[in-house]
């Protein structure tokens, strides 16, 4: 009997641990978001205390909980202010109850910053990018779009308990850098609701964006996760939603057949331009606009749903980006890598912006196998392979881009990007 009630309340003990702890940036590079998860909401706002001292723990910020459907609340606290290059100390919890008392190292101020870049990851065929991620030494990770693949999971009508066992194992998939190192999300198709046959049997609760915007924090400065903008050293990153709130966009909140609806999160495409306005007056400080969205403007693959995805995104966005002198655009959506040269108007041209796709790190829909002829503006390509991006940032003049292969950890492609600002 002591046995069994020892077992109970051990049990009971651990499932009060948060887990699945994700970092993001908040409105400033030396601000973050810490998000966990429990199975049981707290008896007051979540809040963590921290400090450089783990046995002083001297700073404390709450924040809110967010809850969507049964046995999953999602908490998320900023953390301001922040030294750069420093070790902290935290726990995660409420007035009443405290977890263990964990770390993470604040933003590095020195060169060189690591950036991994990739979209369409899920929990399958994505073992090997995960280990090779974890064992490099990366201080910000952006994922354009399909996060975990969860609505591949599962065609049950109403509360689709696979969708959420899913999206759990993929955050815990990815929480040994998760959890001490922004991870930056964009909104993609595989994103909007529960299930991959449109709103079909989907309960309300899942539609439109709902898990994406409840478990993830980006910055408050666009609308939710949809769209938002940071600065990270010498770059002006935005985020942008390729998925909706657009003109012709993908999928709209009348969306019935072909897509699930979903949208109405506001004027993308004016906060957008003045993003842009703001960004392009610290040139100097900050030389480089680089954008990441889901769909790509451009690439090798001929059809995709709805039709004629890529003009769409085109028509919305590409005046606007040549207008503000945008760098790179980074998409995902294509599960394969291409590379190509600057592109202005469907042409190759000096004066346009470079497009880069990588979407292959690994999901259940495999690796993309559709091998069309090259445009002239393609640099390199590769539709086998299973592999992700790193941008790193060596000065504020010069940026070089490496695309590695998952399974043996190889460079096939690389790319330096500089520019010469006083």
């Amino acid at each position: 009997m002591k046995c069994i009630l020892f077992s109970f309340f051990s049990v009971v003990i651990a499932n009060k641990e948060p887990y699945n702890f994700r970092f993001a940036f908040a409105n400033t590079e030396n601000s973050l978001s810490i998000s966990w998860t429990t199975n049981f909401n707290y008896s007051s706002d979540p809040l963590i205390n921290y400090g450089l001292d783990k046995n002083n723990l001297n700073n404390t910020q709450t924040g809110n909980s967010v809850y969507y459907v049964k046995d999953s609340f999602h908490h998320h606290v900023t953390l301001d202010s922040l030294n750069y290059s420093s070790l902290y100390f935290f726990t995660a919890g409420d007035r009443f109850i405290s977890s263990e008392i964990k770390s993470f190292n604040s933003m590095k101020n020195t060169y060189p910053l690591n950036i991994a870049i990739y979209g369409d990851m899920g929990v399958e065929n994505s073992n090997k990018t995960m280990e090779r991620l974890k064992n490099r030494n990366i201080e910000l990770f952006l994922h354009i779009g399909d996060i975990s693949y969860a609505d591949d999971k599962g065609l049950e009508f109403g509360y689709n308990h696979k969708y959420e066992i899913t999206y759990d194992a993929f955050l815990s998939s990815i929480s040994d850098f998760s959890n001490s190192k922004p991870y930056m999300i964009s909104p993609g198709n595989h994103d909007i609701s529960c299930h991959s046959i449109w709103d079909l049997g989907c309960n309300i609760n899942f539609r439109n964006f709902t898990a994406f915007n409840s478990r993830f924090k980006m910055p408050s400065n666009g609308s939710k996760n949809m769209w938002y903008s940071f600065n990270f050293g010498p770059i002006h990153f935005i985020s942008i939603n390729t998925e909706s709130d657009y003109p012709n966009s993908p999928t709209n909140p009348y969306s019935f057949i072909g897509t699930p609806s979903g949208g109405g999160f506001g004027n993308q495409l004016e906060w957008l331009e003045n993003d842009l306005k703001e960004a392009v007056k610290n040139r100097i400080e900050r030389p480089w606009i680089i954008v990441y969205g889901h769909r790509p403007m451009y690439s090798k693959i001929i059809l995709d749903w709805p039709i004629n995805s890529k003009s769409r995104v085109r028509k919305a966005f590409e005046k606007i980006f040549l207008k503000y002198k945008v760098d790179i655009y980074f998409a995902g959506h294509i599960h394969a890598y291409e590379r190509n040269y600057k592109i202005m108007n469907g042409k190759k041209d000096a004066n346009g912006i470079y497009h880069i796709i990588t979407g292959a790190p690994g999901c259940q829909e495999k690796a993309s196998s559709d091998n069309y002829l090259k445009h002239d503006y393609t640099a390199y390509y590769n539709y086998d392979d299973y592999g992700w991006g790193e941008l790193v940032i060596h000065s504020k003049n010069n940026l070089r881009w490496n695309y590695y292969l998952s399974k043996n950890e190889q460079i096939v492609d690389t790319f330096n990007f500089s520019k010469y600002v006083d």
